[in-house]
Parts: C-alpha cells; structure tokens; sequence
C-alpha cells in the first residue's frame, strides 16, 4: 500500500506544473459559472459544535471511498459525464449507456479488508464510504431505489463489508 501512495504522490508532482499553469483558466471558468448561477459572494462557513463532531478538526489524514458503475468504463467524471451544460467536454454519455455500465461491472474482487489494513498501514485514521452517489446506485440492498445491490449481485451489502472492515481494525 505504501507503494501506491508513493505513486500517487510522484505522479502529483510530475503534473503539479501543468495544473498551476491551467489555474487561471479553471479560475476564469468558475467565475463565469458564479457569475451565471448569481452566485456574487461566498457564505462564511458554520463551526459545528455538536459533541459527535469534536473529533474531525485533529482527525489527520482520511480516506474516502468514492466507488460505483462508473469504475466500469474508466472514462467520463462519475456520472456527471452524462449532464448536458457541463463544462468538461469529456466522453458525454446517455443515461440508458451509463446506466447499462451496471450491468459490466464486476465487483467480485472488492475487499475492504485489504484497503481498510492498507490505508490504516499508510497512516489514514478514518475512512468515509460514498454508500449511495448521485447517480442513485446504493451499494447496499435497500428497499428504496430503483438501482442498486438488491437487484445485482445477489444482494452483496458493500456497506456491511466496508463496516466489518473498519471494526476489525484496532484503534
């Protein structure tokens, strides 16, 4: 696992150059995105200071598990690559062509054992699993929905196997 953070972290400096030189036009793109959703001011963030929360301001380094049909294709932006007026102009799919990526998809190979140990071997010290995207997908067999575990995969409960995971884990 520590090779691949190491990886990653070589392969962010080899493009760090070629993202600075693109932030003023990211930049000019998201002024004109504001400007068009009259979106003329950034609202000062709230402090959340329910007990429960108290923990995420020295919680270090986490990970957080975005995983869904969209893995199948490797190309496009989650489903995103699917919305008309978007200002990526990646592999636009239909919705009938990424909805039928579920039907490819073969998670048969996920073990959250695996990652949990090796983020927790890297120095992660909490682990967020997106159990349902906007795409409406949940990962977990629930009765709501029209997509999801329960009508592929044999009702596999990725969110019970994320949580077992984590458990096993020693603080």
């Amino acid at each position: 696992m520590h090779k691949i953070f190491i990886l990653v972290i070589l392969l962010f400096a080899k493009i760090a150059p070629f993202a600075q030189q693109n932030n003023n036009a990211l930049d000019s793109v998201a002024i004109l995105q504001a400007q068009a959703l009259k979106q003329t001011e950034q609202k000062k963030g709230y402090a959340n200071d329910h007990p429960g929360a108290q923990w995420f301001p020295k919680a270090g380094l986490g990970i957080f598990i975005h995983w869904g049909m969209a893995a199948v294709s490797g190309v496009g932006d989650l489903s995103w690559s699917m919305l008309a007026n978007k200002p990526w102009k990646d592999h636009t799919l239909t919705p009938n062509a990424y909805y039928a990526l579920a039907e490819k998809w073969d998670p048969s190979k996920m073990d959250f054992d695996k990652i949990i140990r090796g983020a927790k071997a890297a120095g992660i010290t909490y682990a967020v699993f997106v159990a349902k995207h906007h795409d409406g997908f949940t990962l977990w067999p629930s009765n709501d929905g029209e997509i999801g575990t329960r009508f592929q995969f044999a009702g596999r409960d990725f969110v019970k196997e994320f949580v077992t995971a984590c458990r096993k884990i020693p603080d």
